[in-house]
């Protein structure tokens, strides 16, 4: 269950990353380096990196990762995200009415969807996943000039799990911020444990194990130039 009530955008906030966000490379300063991260899983009785899920999405997240936020960034990260928030499964809803593989509400689908009217339904798996990229790149935009790199990323996972409000409140509680680890004790339980979880997804795998994929549906195949 999300910490907030919703992943929605505040009314001044959704006109304002309307008018100043757009789309554009992000560029190399996002190239996250996966050979430094020490998280502890949180789940030991499921698959513990994201290349063991299924590969069944993942033109979605490779093509909607390099439209938002550039061909630098490994867009398994995204993978990662869907993965914690929902185990891939479309048909997932929390209690709070969060749907889908990226855990949108559909509030907050509709007013990401303003500025992309040729998404489809918030429960196609496509669009949900567009849209949970898309939205962690207003998320990243807000964070412009905090930190770089890593951290500004791990920012924005953190936003995305409690809210841009109550990461910015534990910013602000920290002193001296230099990193995301300088700010981890003061967030939410829920929150370090969800950013927890991604990294330690995206911990590299040893090179004698073999990846756990599913065929890729015919009928979910992308191509670059389509939405």
């Amino acid at each position: 269950m999300r910490l907030h009530q919703s992943k929605g955008l505040q009314s001044g906030a959704g006109r304002a990353f309307r008018a100043a966000v757009r789309p554009r490379c992000v560029g190399a300063v996002l190239l996250l380096n996966t050979q430094t991260l020490h998280a502890e899983p949180m789940i030991k009785d499921v698959p513990l990196r994201v290349d063991d899920y299924s590969s069944k999405y993942d033109d979605y997240f490779r093509l909607y990762s390099q439209r938002y936020f550039g061909p630098f960034v490994d867009w398994r990260w995204f993978k990662a995200m869907a993965v914690a928030e929902s185990l891939l499964n479309p048909q997932a809803q929390s209690v709070a009415g969060a749907r889908g593989v990226m855990q949108l509400l559909p509030r907050t689908f509709d007013e990401l969807r303003v500025d992309n009217p040729g998404w489809g339904n918030i429960h196609a798996p496509r669009w949900n996943i567009a849209a949970g990229i898309y939205y962690s790149y207003t998320l990243y935009q807000q964070w412009s000039g905090a930190l770089h790199g890593n951290d500004r990323f791990l920012l924005t996972l953190a936003s995305y799990n409690a809210g841009v409000g109550r990461v910015r409140y534990a910013f602000a509680l920290s002193k001296h911020v230099r990193s995301y680890k300088d700010i981890r004790h003061s967030l939410p339980v829920e929150t370090r444990a969800y950013v927890d979880r991604i990294q330690s997804l995206m911990q590299p795998k040893p090179a004698e194990e073999t990846p756990v994929v599913a065929e890729l549906d015919p009928n979910e195949t992308l191509t670059a130039g389509s939405q």
